[in-house]
């Protein structure tokens, strides 16, 4: 029995000495010197760059939910990091990005495997993309870049704090953080590349600061339930009109809020429709595109399956890549004569078109431009001489593919049959009728 009580202090008393150790790792500490895991949270002040691994043992790793690091942090820093299956919580306010230690991520190709390693100040490309549970992101105050995809697929994300110290925001930085609510882009922000956060659909309100001098293409598509991009009116690049984003001289339209209306007015003077501007506004059913406008970009209405009505204005002389792909809902398409050009895909899959009115201005067509219209039942072209295609050869089955050429009636201008019916392609037409 004596024995027993003897043990029981020694137990007690150890205990207590290392409960006293634990005190100077408590997460209020500004000296702290090591970690300690408890309740699954860790603050590590690091003497230097790429020595967080030596403050883990065992299955510590896999047990982290929450981590702060103060000091020097490197690429071996990173990986590990990365390694962290269920982090949610990441305070890197007081830490530092430096170059050094192991490539962070890696991608396998065919032939190679391309490496990303750290770089002073910047969070890199790639950095913390697909880290699916982390919730919370405070970045290094030191940060002056956050590159290409550095946070893509972060499906849990929350919130993060971008600190003053940034310049730059790269293409999908935060592309698929569709928990991301807000987000607030600092004074010192210049540049946001394209995509920078496409697809965050549960973002509501962005607002664009003075600063930014350059916007890349479609920084917001596929926000579904973004309400507001409200512009400093101190910014003398952009502004904010009815819920579209335009440059200064209100001559560039970069993109539009799905969420505004079912029916977009773009305002006259406008001359080129930006990237994707328009991707994946389900819930717009009618577009007017002034005769200002030259030029529809590459993507610019795709997947907009609520769309019914389009008028493409007369001064429209380029449509491209995807302009109108999946546009579903479409049944009837007038090319005006001022168009010369038509890009791959730019109207494939659009499924309930019926009835299409080709221009006289158009002399070519690159790839699958009507490719699985299969409900295509007239075609009026109204170039005198047969189009050829952008590919090599044009055997009508591409640019056409799906359409059922045996019953789809082309028209064709007066005194045109004879082209068009010896013309590779067109010939495949069956039904070809000459028309005013």
């Amino acid at each position: 029995m004596k024995r027993m009580k003897t043990m029981r202090f020694l137990t007690t008393f150890l205990i207590g000495l290392l409960c006293a150790g634990l005190t100077a790792c408590s997460d209020d500490s500004e000296d702290i010197q090591y970690g300690v895991l408890k309740d699954f949270k860790m603050t590590v002040k690091l003497e230097k760059a790429g020595s967080l691994p030596s403050y883990f043992y065992g299955d510590d790793v896999e047990r982290i939910k929450f981590l702060s690091v103060i000091g020097d942090i490197n690429g071996t820093d990173i990986k590990l990091i990365r390694e962290m299956k269920i982090l949610n919580t990441l305070d890197l306010s007081k830490a530092n990005i430096v170059s050094g230690g192991e490539a962070y991520y890696s991608v396998k190709g065919w032939n190679t495997t391309k490496s990303y390693r750290t770089k002073d100040k910047v969070i890199g490309e790639n950095m913390f993309r697909d880290k699916q549970l982390l919730k919370v992101v405070k970045i290094p105050n030191s940060v002056t870049s956050i590159e290409d995809a550095a946070f893509s697929v972060c499906s849990q994300l929350t919130s993060v704090t971008i600190p003053n110290s940034v310049t730059s925001i790269g293409g999908s930085a935060f592309s698929s953080c569709s928990q991301l609510t807000s987000v607030t882009i600092p004074n010192s922000v210049i540049s946001i590349g394209g995509s920078a956060f496409s697809g965050c659909s549960q973002l509501t309100s962005v607002s664009i600061p003075s600063s930014v001098s350059s916007i890349g293409s479609n920084p917001f598509v596929n926000c579904t339930n973004l309400k507001e991009i409200l512009v400093s009116e101190k910014n003398p690049n952009y502004l904010d009109l009815d819920g579209l984003l335009l440059n200064k001289e209100k001559t560039i339209l970069l993109t539009c809020l799905c969420t505004k209306s079912d029916t977009c007015f773009i305002p006259d003077g406008v001359d080129s429709i930006g990237s994707s501007a328009f991707a994946r506004c389900t819930g717009l059913t009618t577009v007017t595109i002034p005769n200002s406008v030259t030029y529809i970009d590459k993507s610019a209405f795709s997947y907009c399956s609520g769309l019914t009505t389009v008028t493409i204005g007369s001064g429209v002389t380029s449509i491209g890549d995807y302009a109108f792909m999946e546009c579903s809902g479409l049944t009837t398409l007038v090319i005006p004569n001022s168009v010369t050009s038509i890009g791959d895909y730019a109207f494939m899959k659009c499924s309930g078109l019926t009835t299409v009115t080709i221009g006289s201005g158009v002399t070519y067509f690159d790839d699958d431009v009507f490719s699985n219209c299969s409900e295509i039942k007239e075609i009026h072209n109204k170039n005198a001489i047969p189009q050829i295609s952008h590919s090599v050869s044009f055997n009508g089955v591409s640019v056409f593919r799906a359409v059922d050429k045996t019953t789809c009636i082309l028209y064709v201008p007066k005194g045109s049959y004879s082209s068009y019916s010896r013309s590779g392609g067109w010939s495949d037409f069956q039904n070809i009728i000459e028309e005013d």
